[in-house]
């Protein structure tokens, strides 16, 4: 990573790996629900499988932080401008995470074999 200093400014360039996993892990959230361009063909997902995307992204995002944190001796939450992602998105994914395993729980006991979008849970 370099810095780069303008007039009273910081401006942090990372390399380009970390900037393509990055987008990477989102565009796994944007398959999970659904989101694309109107009329461009996607795939669609199951509700166990958009679990899985975004438990692999929130994985990711936690692992970023700690990375983060011990390699700049960080003890406190993040926001984002240290580098990282903010704590907030972290928790946002972890709520909706568990959210979506609780779903599918509920699904299997009630009835096995519905099926359920996962794009509608963006609505709600």
């Amino acid at each position: 990573m370099n810095v780069i200093f303008f007039h009273g400014t910081i401006k942090l360039v990372t390399n380009l790996e970390g900037t393509i996993e990055f987008l990477e892990n989102l565009g796994k959230l944007y398959r999970a629900f659904l989101v694309h361009y109107k009329h461009q063909p996607h795939e669609n997902c199951t509700l166990k499988e958009a679990h899985q995307m975004d438990k692999a992204v929130s994985s990711y995002c936690n692992g970023t932080i700690e990375n983060v944190k011990s390699r700049n001796g960080i003890t406190s939450t993040t926001s984002g401008p240290q580098g990282t992602i903010a704590a907030k998105t972290v928790v946002s994914l972890s709520l909706l995470e568990n959210g979506l395993e609780r779903l599918n729980k509920n699904i299997e006991v009630l009835s096995p074999t519905f099926s359920i979008k996962p794009e509608i849970c963006l609505t709600s």
